[in-house]
């Protein structure tokens, strides 16, 4: 877990709640993360370790930032409940989960133990997310609505939605490529983005051709923000971040 630090060590740390643009901006143990709070991306430490050095209706929140190490926030009280939809850097109630869940993959769950998995409810099953493993949605035991389908998001975590994109699992990738999944941020209804990505490691030498970046280990395309041409129909030039620094690239949109 990133650490709490006292005042004095905060005090010693010159980029703490600096604006970064990638994690060498920030001194160590700060993290660079998009701090939902203030609309861009700080160096930041770990604000808690309980629920008490949080004011009233606030509590702490563990989350995990891009498959890194825990980090706990004092965030607005949720009242998600369990399977329900949440946001994991949540500003308000009802993006957050109720006290004893955590938000793991968009979704409120208990925490669990993979080594257990029967601590899970009927309907759901043990997933980890880096070093937080929480009780998610399974729909292969069972069946969905109709005109959706249920559409595994990893292992056995899945849900009952429609797809948008490419259905990778009626149509499967092109030889040297591979399905990428991702829930779509449609509260109502649910919703799986589906496409095909070139992998890549560029310390590997698997590199991305020009116009494309290597971000979490995929080939995705370069956009222009003032050029919103640049990216195919359906796609929009979405401001992201990556190991070495903001990228603007296509994403699917909603």
């Amino acid at each position: 877990m990133v650490p709490v630090l006292d005042k004095g060590q905060l005090q010693k740390l010159l980029t703490y709640k600096r604006r970064c643009r990638k994690q060498s901006d920030c001194e160590a143990p700060l993290l660079c993360v998009g701090d939902n709070r203030w609309g861009g991306f700080r160096c930041l430490a770990s604000e808690c370790e309980t629920d008490n050095q949080c004011e009233p209706g606030f509590r702490c929140t563990p989350f995990v930032y891009r498959q890194g190490p825990v980090f706990q926030l004092c965030l607005v009280q949720g009242t998600q409940r369990e399977g329900e939809r949440c946001e994991h850097f949540h500003l308000k109630e009802n993006r957050g989960c109720q006290p004893g869940l955590v938000c793991d993959s968009g979704f409120c769950g208990r925490p669990c133990d993979p080594n257990r998995p029967s601590t899970c409810p009927e309907g759901s099953v043990c997933h980890r997310e880096a070093n937080l493993p929480a009780c998610l949605p399974s729909c292969l035991k069972s069946s969905c609505p109709p005109e959706t389908q249920c559409i595994r998001i990893a292992g056995d975590f899945s849900v009952c939605a429609t797809v948008r994109g490419r259905d990778c699992d009626k149509q499967p990738c092109p030889p040297g490529e591979e399905c990428q999944r991702e829930l779509g941020y449609r509260w109502q209804s649910q919703v799986v983005k589906m496409w095909c990505a070139s992998p890549c490691n560029e310390k590997e030498g698997r590199l991305c051709p020009a116009g494309w970046a290597c971000l979490d280990t995929f080939c995705t395309r370069l956009c222009g923000e003032g050029s919103p041409e640049t990216c195919p129909l359906g796609e929009q030039c979405t401001r992201t971040i990556g190991p070495e620094g903001h990228y603007s690239t296509c994403r699917m949109s909603e």
